[in-house]
């Protein structure tokens, strides 16, 4: 096996990432062949007589698509128990007694994962889920017989990127809830690299010191993980950081994202040998993680449409007939691919997966965002609807209802250049699309060269903060307001203003920052829009030339999608 060291992003559903440790130069053997383990909060659904629906929801939550396995290690799986007790002893400044638990799940925190107690819209007439450690990390214990090894691994799934907390009605952030499908602007997977590279490379010399901090951690270790651990990972991930510090020093190539926006694409490039992964890129194609409300009506996938379904024209109008269990089945064959660079998994092992990612369409047919939690000026809204369906829908889509129950009824997937960041366009080359094609990926997906962005459904937008594909925009009124667009701004562990509809913040010094007396839940980030990949240019129409009345009342209308 080549020596890899991947963090590798994508959207299960739009974009998902994670984190790999690869297991590399094993010249015994040793992890190679099979090696799979069942995610550990999945065991209470076995044996259940789920409806496709409520299977869609538990596997979007804990579903592995066969992640944690040797396969994935290769790629993107991550030696769970010994990358953990690296990072809470950097964390503990190398002292043992500070590698505890709590320090596992505040690091966690740090890079924007959930740590729920519950979550709010589970499905009706489930077991309530077991949720013991940070949303988003899968976790299981792979073991066989001949050689006699077990390794505990982890793996992101799709809630890692897709399932965020829930809001009061002041804004403020409950930690303690979560509703999946809607978008983690706060998870920080670029964070999360930096720091995990850190510890790998500054590990403690002494292994007795390491080994007897996996023990305090993990006091149920077993001898074959053991074993796994001295013989094999430790040794193999000292050489991995040994090549990267000759090479790049750091993980990866390419910035993995920002605060709520992930680099699938170049996580896919890098998987495939694309682009190179001993310099550095020039660019970063950063994209948002969007809402998964409305994604139903997509024609296409990605947000440049590059993935469409093989002999259907990729950008076509959707209507409420169309949404048949036929299309739901085309979308999930495109989604399924996405594990391919977000878990590391081969393309066969991902379209063996097409009917858990049916079942999660099952599960998004009857999908609905958490409601807007603050008050919304019924009047005003009145006359955002008709703002809203002159200027507004002939990209983003029509719907009917008024403003009691606004509901999409048709879809255009219209693709065109609004003049925002054209890097992941861009980035998105002929090169990678052919990989792409060439995967063999059962006859699932076709690529193609996007030549724009599509416009994207907008249910569920109040809670998609940053706006824009690449998430360059904190606020819906700073949209509309294009020569207010703040050149710098904090994102992550935000709270939100409900009044503007985006993240809350003041300004200071040029910069749209966290506001005094609030603590954000997680570290917050400082966006940049003037770096190449995140400006915050374009889609000033049709604000540009729209009233100050009607700007308020089209805010006011879209808190309801």
């Amino acid at each position: 096996m080549t020596a890899r060291l991947f963090l590798i992003g994508a959207i299960c559903l739009a974009a998902v990432a994670s984190i790999g440790v690869a297991i590399d130069g094993d010249p015994a053997g040793i992890l190679s062949g099979h090696l799979h383990a069942r995610p550990a909060a999945l065991a209470p659904f076995h044996q259940k007589n789920l409806t496709p629906e409520q299977k869609g929801a538990v596997y979007f939550a804990f579903g592995d698509f066969s992640a944690l396995s040797s396969e994935a290690l290769e790629v993107s799986a991550s030696p769970w128990k010994l990358a953990t007790t690296l990072l809470a002893l950097r964390h503990a400044g190398g002292q043992i007694d500070g590698v505890t638990p709590e320090v596992v799940a505040a690091m966690f925190r740090e890079y924007g994962f959930v740590t729920p107690t519950r979550i709010a819209n589970w499905p009706q007439g489930l077991p309530a889920p077991v949720l013991a450690g940070p949303l988003g990390q899968n976790i299981g214990f792979a073991e066989r017989v001949l050689p006699p090894i077990g390794l505990t691994i982890s793996n992101i799934s799709c809630a890692g990127c897709h399932a965020s907390v829930v809001y009061d009605a002041d804004g403020r952030p409950d930690t303690s809830a979560v509703w999946l499908g809607t978008p983690n602007a706060s998870i920080n997977l670029q964070r999360y690299v930096t720091m995990l590279y850190a510890a790998l490379r500054d590990r403690p010399e002494d292994d007795e010191l390491v080994w007897a901090a996996v023990e305090k951690l993990y006091p149920d270790t077993d001898w074959r993980e053991w074993l796994t651990l001295k013989g094999v990972v430790l040794p193999q991930v000292d050489a991995l950081v040994a090549k990267q510090e000759a090479t790049i020093g750091r993980l990866l190539p390419f910035e993995v994202s920002t605060a709520g926006a992930t680099n699938g694409l170049q996580a896919l490039q890098a998987r495939f040998g694309v682009i190179a992964t001993d310099h550095l890129a020039e660019r970063n194609a950063p994209i948002s993680v969007p809402e998964l409300g409305g994604r139903i009506w997509r024609s296409s996938l990605l947000a440049s449409g590059a993935y469409g379904v093989p002999g259907q024209e990729p950008q076509r109008a959707i209507r409420m007939g169309d949404i048949t269990n036929e299309h739901l089945q085309a979308l999930a064959g495109l989604t399924a691919f996405f594990t391919v660079p977000s878990m590391g998994i081969s393309p066969a092992t991902a379209a063996s997966h097409v009917d858990d990612a049916e079942n999660i369409f099952a599960w998004l047919r009857h999908y609905r965002p958490q409601p807007f939690p603050g008050v919304v000026d019924a009047e005003l809204a009145e006359r955002g609807s008709a703002v809203y369906a002159d200027a507004c829908a002939s990209c983003h889509g029509s719907y009917t209802g008024g403003v009691e129950t606004p509901t999409l009824v048709e879809f255009p997937n219209w693709q065109g250049d609004v003049g925002t960041d054209r890097t992941y366009i861009e980035l998105f080359d002929q090169a990678t699309i052919d990989v792409v094609n060439g995967l063999g990926y059962d006859g699932l997906l076709q690529g193609r060269l996007a030549p724009d962005y599509v416009a994207q459904p907008l249910t569920g937008l109040w809670s998609s903060a940053p706006y824009l594909h690449n998430g360059s925009i904190p606020t819906l009124w700073h949209l509309m307001h294009p020569a207010e667009r703040p050149v710098t701004f904090d994102a992550g562990g935000h709270a939100l203003d409900l009044t503007r509809v985006g993240i809350a913040g003041t300004m200071q010094d040029g910069v749209w920052a966290t506001p005094p007396g609030y603590t954000p839940w997680a570290p917050p980030q400082r966006i940049d829009t003037s770096v190449p990949g995140l400006h915050a240019s374009g889609h000033a129409q049709p604000f540009d030339t729209m009233s100050e009345p009607d700007k308020a009342g089209l805010l006011e209308y879209l808190k309801l999608l």
